[in-house]
C-alpha cells in the first residue's frame, strides 16, 4: 500500500509540474506574441502629439502630486502656491536662464537650481526642514498645466 502511496503522489507531481510548465510556456509564447504590437503602440504614443496644456488636466495633476503638500491661497506644508509665478519673476533671470524655466526645473528636481546656485531657490529651500518630492516623470506640458491650473 506504501509502494502504490508513493507511485500515485510521485505521478501527481508529475502531472502537476507538467502543467505549471505548460501553463508558462504558453504564457511567454502569447507574451512574446504581443510584443511586436505592443512595441507598434509604443511608437504611435511616441509620434502623436504632446498632450495639450491645460487647468483641467492642470487640477488633476496638481491633486495626485502637490496637494498633499500645498495650497492654492495658504501655507501648508510647503508654501501657498498662487502667485508662484509672479514671485520667481520677481526674483529674475539667472545663468541666462529665464525664471520661469527655473521654476520649472524646481518643480520637476528642485535640487537642480539649488545646486546650480539660483538665488530664488536657495531662499525657499529653508521654508520647511521636509525637502519637495521631486518630479521627474512631469513633462513640459504636465508643469504648463499646473501652472495654468495654479494660476
Amino acid at each position: 500500500m506504501n509502494k502504490l502511496f508513493e507511485y500515485i503522489w510521485v505521478l501527481s507531481l508529475a502531472v502537476f509540474l507538467y502543467w505549471f510548465a505548460s501553463f508558462f510556456i504558453s504564457q511567454a509564447k502569447k507574451d512574446l506574441a504581443t510584443a511586436p504590437q505592443q512595441q507598434q503602440d509604443m511608437a504611435m504614443t511616441a509620434s502623436q502629439p504632446m498632450a495639450s496644456v491645460t487647468p483641467s488636466l492642470g487640477e488633476k495633476l496638481f491633486k495626485s502630486n502637490c496637494a498633499s503638500c500645498h495650497k492654492l491661497g495658504t501655507k501648508l506644508i510647503g508654501p501657498a502656491l498662487s502667485g508662484v509665478e509672479e514671485r520667481w519673476a520677481a526674483a529674475g533671470d539667472y545663468q541666462g536662464i529665464s525664471a520661469q524655466d527655473w521654476l520649472r526645473r524646481y518643480i520637476r528636481n528642485w535640487q537642480d537650481p539649488v545646486k546650480a546656485g539660483h538665488p530664488y531657490s536657495t531662499k525657499i529651500i529653508n521654508y520647511d526642514p521636509s525637502a519637495m518630492t521631486t518630479f521627474p516623470q512631469l513633462t513640459e506640458a504636465d508643469v504648463d498645466s499646473i501652472l495654468q491650473y495654479i494660476n
